[in-house]
């Protein structure tokens, strides 16, 4: 005796399954994205420190030359008799403290280094080629295909099929088969056999689909407090991007314009004699600040820009 049989789900049952399938598959897409932005915006930030630390080596480096100048000039003062020790040491002091926080930046900058190689996962080292400068960004925003605010989407979209996949193992499903038995006085006997299932007891299903309903609104819920948060998000950021923008004007503006001034005359004034060593170093201290305040200002002002961009898919 042989038999077989072949079941045939409902139509309506495979097309909900397919697009449950689909929905699942479009999430997973919209998360590796997810994923590589986070990725991106790692790279960004390693990226824009690692420039920020060489801008503070050069300016160290630059530092630590100038005590030095300055300490030889104040050590042939000395041996004239037309300065007190005292200079010598407090400008030796100042050029040792440079030189050490350039040994400890350089330092960081191998760290940095290090780590960029380890995130990129290349095995050649890897560093910066350009300077710390601002960054740009686009303020064009489209929330209709934000991965953020689509996963969410999806998800209503997920609970949307599963609704559909119960509704559609509730219809009937249908069957074919083929039976043959041999019996020794009679020979072969062939039949073919047609059917329909029908799922009686839908009472719990039922009740299961009410439930994942439910799940629908959730959902919903949960997207609209997802692009209350996005807009809360955007604000503040934008709000960070101004706050270090004013101070990215205002010490370049120290930086360019202030920083030469003070230096050229605190340096012609030194060598005639008119001022102390004393307002030489607030001088250069002085310099030292607003050169240090203008690649903070930058270097939090980058990382503001990539927040942005991680934030609106850019």
């Amino acid at each position: 005796q042989i038999g077989i049989v072949q079941n045939f789900p409902s139509p309506r049952i495979t097309k909900a399954q397919n697009k449950l399938q689909d929905a699942y598959t479009s999430q997973s897409s919209t998360q590796q994205q997810i994923t590589e932005n986070e990725l991106k915006w790692k790279v960004k930030q390693l990226y824009f420190e690692i420039q920020y630390k060489k801008e503070l080596e050069k300016l160290y480096r630059n530092l630590s030359s100038t005590y030095k100048e300055y300490h030889r000039k104040a050590t042939v003062r000395v041996q004239a008799g037309a300065a007190n020790r005292i200079e010598v040491l407090t400008l030796q002091s100042k050029w040792n403290e440079y030189e050490l926080l350039l040994n400890q930046v350089r330092m960081e900058i191998a760290n940095l280094n290090k780590r960029f190689q380890l995130l990129l996962n290349t095995k050649e080292l890897i560093t910066t080629t350009d300077s710390l400068s601002v960054a740009n960004y686009s303020t064009q925003i489209d929330t209709t295909t934000n991965p953020l605010l689509l996963k969410s989407q999806q998800e209503i979209a997920i609970e949307n099929a599963k609704v559909d996949a119960m509704k559609a193992e509730l219809k009937p499903s249908f069957n074919v088969g083929y039976a043959a038995q041999y019996f020794n006085e009679g020979g072969w006997l062939n039949a073919v056999q047609a059917g329909v299932s029908i799922p009686l007891f839908n009472g719990q299903a039922k009740k299961r689909i009410e439930a994942q309903r439910m799940q629908i609104d959730i959902g919903n819920y949960q997207y609209q407090s997802q692009l209350l948060q996005f807009k809360q998000d955007q604000m503040e950021i934008e709000n960070t991007l101004s706050l270090y923008q004013a101070g990215v004007d205002f010490y370049k503006n120290q930086v360019e314009t202030i920083n030469p001034e003070i230096v050229r005359i605190s340096e012609l004034n030194y060598q005639a004699g008119e001022i102390s060593y004393l307002e030489l170093l607030n001088t250069l201290q002085l310099m030292a600040s607003n050169n240090k305040n203008y690649w903070e200002q930058i270097l939090a002002y980058n990382k503001a820009v990539a927040d942005f961009q991680f934030l609106t898919n850019q």
